[in-house]
């Protein structure tokens, strides 16, 4: 499953279902900001529009296809509806959605096309349980956002669906492994410890003696090497590594 970052469709209409989805929910007054909706047709081939940029492309880089319930468990599409909670807590991919984006709670409605199988992924950062009462009590108007949402997006279905991906048959998914503190330099390290103590850049410069372009670049190296595009994601991933920090004075 090859991915082009840069042109996949996913990832572009990010910015549109987005639009689309708080339209509909600030009318309504639901508590939901989060959707991720998985399209899944009989051969296999899967498609994903979602209003967060970040989560979606988390979700693809890690080749979470191959193990997510919802494209690769067929008896969950004789469902209407999913509650996350069912599901198992210790789930890669609902670890990282509370972990990275604050999704914790929320459910799925499974819808039935002539081109396959739709799954409305609904959730709310910082939710609890309280708004998911709310939401599950108001099914008839998330049936209303149903229609609402193929109706208004009829022609990004079409460009998605030319960007389907397979999943491929008998791929062994093995997660991806953080780098480990060895995998950094010496001066990496100096900079890592000092950030994660709460440091900024012009602070860590001052304490070692450097200057602050050159602790930025080696932040900027350290990003690469963890493949993280921003600050929140390096403090998440060196927090998944076990990299702790040493207790400066």
């Amino acid at each position: 499953m090859d991915i082009d970052f840069n042109t996949n469709y996913s990832l572009l209409a990010c910015d549109e279902i987005k639009k689309i989805c708080d339209r509909f929910f600030k009318r309504t007054n639901l508590p939901i900001d989060h959707l991720n909706y998985i399209h899944l047709y009989p051969d296999k081939s899967v498609f994903y529009l979602c209003t967060n940029f970040f989560w979606i492309n988390h979700y693809l880089k890690n080749k979470y296809s191959y193990i997510g319930a919802f494209e690769n468990q067929p008896t969950l599409t004789k469902n209407r509806y999913v509650l996350w909670d069912s599901l198992d807590t210790n789930d890669i991919i609902l670890k990282d959605s509370r972990d990275l984006i604050q999704v914790d709670h929320g459910i799925t409605i499974i819808h039935h096309t002539e081109e396959g199988t739709g799954f409305f992924n609904f959730g709310q950062r910082y939710a609890d349980l309280s708004n998911l009462n709310i939401i599950i009590n108001s099914f008839p108007i998330l049936d209303k956002f149903i229609l609402y949402f193929y109706e208004n997006t009829k022609n990004l279905f079409k460009v998605a669906k030319s960007n389907s991906l397979i999943i491929e048959p008998n791929v062994t998914f093995t997660p991806k492994k953080s780098p480990s503190r060895s995998f950094l330099t010496q001066r990496e390290k100096d900079c890592v410890d000092w950030y994660l103590s709460g440091k900024n850049s012009g602070e860590i410069a001052l304490i070692l003696g450097i200057s602050r372009r050159t602790v930025e670049t080696h932040i900027e190296n350290i990003k690469l090497k963890f493949n993280c595009n921003n600050l929140f994601q390096l403090g998440y991933h060196l927090g998944k590594s076990q990299i702790i920090y040493k207790n400066h004075p």
